[in-house]
């Protein structure tokens, strides 16, 4: 309280305390994320679940078999490797001393606000090496808007410290000035190489960071022909580390799971290649806002033109690395994209989007930049601007949002929600050993259900490099059946499952169905009659009135005769009309 009051006399002083106003923005975000969740796990278990991404429950769910002794596998059947590494790593721990799946989700909860914390201090460390507290202030504020990178349970929890931490030790060790290559810089590259390395491991797509990295470093350094060697010997330094940390992970994939990568990006890029997938740049943009694709064009366009004087305000120095980083996620962004675009078949989801934080946190910087230099009337008029918008933003989202979120949330409010109602339903009323099968929304239902009930993942994201080339093959019937699945479960439009000459007596469920261009996959044919439980719930397609959540008792024979009558593959896939917003 002390802290918080000594900020506002500050501010009303106009004598900004730049760690002072940290203090409240980042101390408001956790604690009422915190509260939220202790509140959840006492009195309200949907809004705890609904407090993470489907896709986060993978994770936990192979964390805590990994922790019972099960192995890497998220139905206690097949093995998988469907993960990013590092994440994990963490994960099992929480795992191994918290039996309670719901009082571990608390602990992880608080695992992701310490990385918040974190976060929050080196962009702290940031502002002291840029000797200017107000600049820094604009990415408290992005941080805050990026919220869910990092509370959400995902991989990018520990991503974006790592990433803000490259930023910070960039900046500290001048790597792309010219004088760098004149000391002694061995111990420095190490902890950039390090860096890279925890970065590629948190997830792997952010191989496009090291490529982009170590390309500037060349490009930049390139000129001092008298040092070549010089430089030829500090880029193996920098590349060293994560290229030999890299061929180990590929031969103990190779060695445990039968194949070099993992099988969740394998299993989004079934079918010929090049995809083509426009859908994904559109939606990437789309999620990430017109808005902010335009600061930051507006942000590179003044940095371009005024960088003169930019580089009078922030340093020579300080202002290379920054336009290097810049340039070095920016060029991240444009391989992470075509690489989508030609090698993925999949949607977007937010925690693709983890590059564009860097990008705006830099174009924030100059922009900021760019106005104190103008004297001390707009230094001061910038501190008040942002200062407001920080407090503002941060109560008006973290604490009321959080408030309006708890309250608002109930059963089968969405189908995050109803997962609860569908796992007790499960448990309660299926024997032990009952095998079921799900695709899309598959995480949390599977983490909630008891030891003993295992639920098989039809997209192929968690599952085994068998079920992938079934899948490719055409013949992941066969595979269901081989595991013996007794029961499929769906959550998604009712119209949706309506695609036979006689929608009256069956059902078709499509695997996978957030797809953006036509790829292999299993369609199942399932009797209406055969369905055994049914919650309808709030959908997340604006044009859709409800979602149902079932399950169908799964009849082979059936679905066997509707692949012999080959109705199914004749009928175009229906789930293009009824894609959920990512």
């Amino acid at each position: 309280m002390f802290a918080a009051r000594k900020s506002v006399k500050a501010i009303q002083n106009g004598n900004l305390d730049y760690f002072n106003i940290i203090f409240i923005g980042s101390l408001l975000v956790p604690i009422s994320e915190l509260v939220y969740a202790i509140a959840s796990f006492f009195f309200n278990k949907e809004a705890l679940i609904a407090a993470f991404d489907d896709d986060a429950f993978y994770y936990f769910e192979v964390a805590q078999n990994i922790a019972r002794g099960f192995g890497s596998t998220f139905d206690g059947i097949n093995l998988t490797n469907g993960y990013h590494p590092l994440w994990m790593f963490f994960l099992i721990p929480i795992y191994n001393f918290f039996s309670d799946k719901y009082l571990a989700l608390i602990i992880v909860r608080l695992v992701a606000l310490l990385f918040w914390f974190l976060s929050v201090f080196i962009l702290y460390k940031i502002s002291k090496l840029l000797e200017n507290k107000i600049v820094i202030i604009p990415s408290l504020i992005i941080l805050s808007v990026f919220e869910n990178l990092v509370l959400k349970g995902m991989e990018t929890t520990i991503l974006l410290p790592l990433i803000l931490l490259l930023i910070y030790q960039t900046l500290k060790y001048e790597i792309f000035c010219h004088s760098f290559l004149k000391i002694n810089s061995s111990w420095k590259l190490f902890h950039i190489s390090l860096i890279l390395l925890l970065i590629f491991f948190s997830r792997l797509d952010s191989i496009f960071i090291f490529f982009s990295y170590v390309s500037c470093f060349f490009i930049v350094h390139f000129e001092n022909l008298n040092k070549s060697r010089k430089i030829l010997s500090s880029i193996i330094k920098l590349a060293l580390p994560l290229v030999t940390s890299a061929l180990i992970y590929i031969f103990i994939n190779q060695h445990f799971f039968d194949t070099f990568t993992p099988i969740s990006g394998q299993a989004k890029s079934l079918g010929e290649k090049p995809f083509y997938n426009l859908g994904f740049v559109i939606q990437y943009f789309q999620g990430v806002g017109i808005k902010k694709v335009v600061f930051v064009l507006i942000a590179l366009f003044i940095t371009f033109i005024a960088r003169k004087r930019l580089g009078k305000v922030i340093g020579q120095d300080k202002f290379k690395d920054l336009s290097c980083l810049c340039l070095i996620f920016i060029a991240s962004l444009a391989l992470q994209l075509s690489y989508y675009y030609l090698l993925s078949t999949y949607a977007v989801w937010h925690w693709y989007r983890y590059l564009m934080i860097p990008i705006q946190i830099i174009a924030s910087i100059f922009i900021s930049y760019y106005v104190i230099s103008f004297g001390r009337v707009q230094r001061k008029l910038l501190s008040y601007v942002l200062c407001f918008l920080c407090l503002t933003y941060v109560v008006r989202y973290s604490f009321y949002g959080n408030i309006q979120q708890f309250m608002t949330i109930s059963p089968n409010t969405g189908h995050m929600t109803s997962s609860v109602s569908m796992s007790d339903w499960i448990n309660k009323n299926l024997p032990d050993n009952t095998v079921l099968a799900m695709g899309d929304r598959a995480g949390s239902l599977g983490y909630q259900l008891n030891e003993g009930k295992s639920l098989i993942q039809l997209e192929g994201l968690v599952n085994s490099k068998d079920y992938l080339d079934h899948l490719q093959s055409g013949t992941g019937n066969q595979f269901i059946q081989s595991q013996n699945v007794e029961y499929i479960v769906v959550s998604r439009a009712e119209e949706s499952l309506q695609n036979l000459k006689n929608p009256n007596n069956y059902d078709v469920v499509y695997e996978p169905v957030t797809n953006f261009v036509p790829v292999p996959r299993i369609s199942i044919c399932l009797s209406r009659e055969s369905v055994v439980h049914q919650i309808k719930h709030k959908s997340s397609v604006s044009n859709i009135d409800y979602d149902v959540y079932r399950v169908y008792r799964y009849d082979p024979e059936i679905d066997n005769n509707c692949q012999l009558s080959s109705r199914i593959n004749q009928v175009s896939d229906p789930m293009y009309k009824f894609k959920s917003k990512a």
